[in-house]
C-alpha cells in the first residue's frame, strides 16, 4: 500500500493539495496577487530576486490573463482618456482602470509608440539625456522602439540619433584607474557642474560620461548602504509624484541616492 504524504499544518494529503492548486482559475490567481507574500516567494524559490522583482515579473509576464491581442480603436481611445486622467504616469493605475487585461508596461508602450501626440523636435535637456542613458542601459542599442517607450515625447529614431551622435562618446567600456584619477582632479579644479570643462581633462570621454561616472561612482557623498524601508516608501511616493520618466527629479528628493540607483531599485 502506497504511503500518503500529509501536509502537517492542515492534515490534507499533498496529492489533494496539488489537485486543489491545479483547479484554481487564472482569474482567482489574479485576485490573490496583492495578498501573496512575495518575500516568501523570493526567499523560497528565487533568492537572487527581490520580492518586488518577483511581483513585477508575474504582473508583466507570467499572468495567464494578460491580453496579447491587437489594440482596438475603442481601447486606444479609452487608454488615452485614462492616461490623461492620471497625468500620463501611474501606469499600474491606468492598466487597472482600463480593465482589458493589459499590463502597465503594455499601456505605457502603446501610449508612447502610437498615441502620444507630443512627440516633438524640442531640444534635448540634461534630464532627457540622463533618461535616455538609463533606457539604453536597460534595453540595449538595438531595440530603439523600447528605448523610446521609456522616454517622454521621443521616437525610436530620435533616441537612436541622439545616442549615437551625441551621448555615446568616443570611448566606451570600463573606466581605467588613470581615467578615474583624471576625473577626480578635474572635478576638484572645475567643480562638479562644469562638465564641458571637466571632460576636456579626460581624453576620450564625453561630458555625459564624466557626469555619470562622477554622480554614480566617484562622488564621495554617494550612499551604497542597503535601502531602508523608509527609503523604499519615500521612493514610491517620489515615483508616484514625478512618474517613471523623471528619475533626476526623483533623485533630488532621495539624496544621497542617484537617479541610477533610484531607477535600479524601482
Amino acid at each position: 500500500m502506497e504511503a500518503v504524504v500529509l501536509d502537517l499544518k492542515t492534515g490534507v494529503s499533498l496529492e489533494e493539495r496539488e489537485k486543489e492548486i491545479d483547479n484554481i482559475s487564472d482569474a482567482e490567481v489574479r485576485n490573490l496577487i496583492d495578498v501573496v507574500d512575495w518575500e516568501i516567494v523570493s526567499r523560497g524559490s528565487l533568492p537572487a530576486r527581490t520580492a518586488k522583482e518577483c511581483k513585477a515579473r508575474w504582473i508583466n509576464f507570467e499572468d495567464k490573463l494578460i491580453n496579447h491581442g491587437p489594440w482596438s480603436k475603442a481601447e486606444d481611445l479609452q487608454l488615452l482618456g485614462i492616461a490623461k486622467e492620471f497625468g500620463f504616469a501611474q501606469w499600474e493605475s491606468v492598466a487597472e482602470k482600463l480593465g482589458t487585461y493589459r499590463t502597465p508596461a503594455q499601456c505605457l508602450i502603446r501610449y508612447q509608440r502610437s498615441l502620444n501626440a507630443n512627440l516633438s523636435l524640442r531640444e534635448w535637456s540634461r534630464e532627457d539625456d540622463e533618461q535616455l542613458k538609463l533606457a539604453v542601459d536597460m534595453c540595449g542599442e538595438k531595440d530603439w522602439q523600447n528605448v523610446a517607450a521609456c522616454l517622454e515625447g521621443r521616437t525610436g529614431q530620435q533616441a537612436m540619433h541622439r545616442w549615437k551622435e551625441v551621448l555615446r562618446g568616443k570611448k566606451r567600456g570600463r573606466w581605467s584607474l588613470e581615467e578615474d584619477k583624471r576625473l577626480k582632479c578635474a572635478v576638484m579644479v572645475c567643480g562638479p557642474h562644469q562638465w564641458k570643462s571637466v571632460a576636456a581633462h579626460v581624453p576620450g570621454r564625453s561630458e555625459t560620461q564624466c557626469r555619470e561616472r562622477w554622480r554614480n561612482v566617484l562622488d564621495p557623498n554617494l550612499s551604497f548602504d542597503m535601502w531602508s524601508p523608509e527609503e523604499d516608501e519615500k521612493l514610491e511616493e517620489a515615483v508616484e509624484k514625478f512618474g517613471m520618466h523623471k528619475w533626476s527629479s526623483v533623485a533630488e528628493v532621495m539624496s544621497p541616492r542617484t537617479d541610477n540607483q533610484c531607477w535600479r531599485r524601482w
